[in-house]
């Protein structure tokens, strides 16, 4: 008769706890959906167009295009190409200095691009790197103050 009683005690206790957490879920969704449509949609608005006013200005740039190259690569027995094009972003005004530059920039990023193996540019980071890299060497003939940036427009392995 005891392990009857307590049996029932140790479900009755349970099914009071079970209760006690659907309670207490039940009141943090409440005020949660509270927060949410009292506060939190107008501090969404509030932070999306502090976010809109950060946005860069992009009108004292310009950009100059590089002409695509077509690169041979070796893999192994199969002759592979890679064909990549790009734009230097640069300081208006500075346009002329980088136009006139653009032959040696060409010479080195052939000389880059044709040391590579296919196994470099196949992995997942290849794009980032290559653009850290061919923006490296592009200001190192230019100077960094006039690339501040480089847009990859064409990346093609095949």
């Amino acid at each position: 008769m005891v392990a009857q009683d307590s049996e029932k005690i140790s479900r009755s206790s349970g099914a009071i706890r079970m209760v006690l957490l659907s309670l207490v879920l039940f009141l943090a969704g409440g005020a949660g959906s509270y927060f949410y449509f009292s506060m939190g949609t107008n501090a969404f608005k509030k932070s999306s167009k502090e976010h809109a006013s950060e946005t860069p200005d992009y009108s004292d740039v310009s950009f100059v295009p590089l002409e695509p190259l077509l690169i041979s690569l070796n893999d192994g027995n199969n002759q592979r190409h890679l064909r990549f094009s790009a734009q230097i972003e640069v300081p208006k005004g500075k346009e002329k200095a980088v136009e006139a530059l653009k032959p040696r920039i060409v010479d080195t990023l052939n000389r880059y691009l044709r040391a590579l193996k296919v196994q470099d540019l196949e992995r997942s980071n290849s794009l980032y790197m290559l653009r850290i890299q061919v923006l490296y060497r592009v200001q190192l003939i230019v100077g960094e103050e006039n690339a501040s940036d480089l847009l990859i427009m064409e990346f093609v392995l095949n």
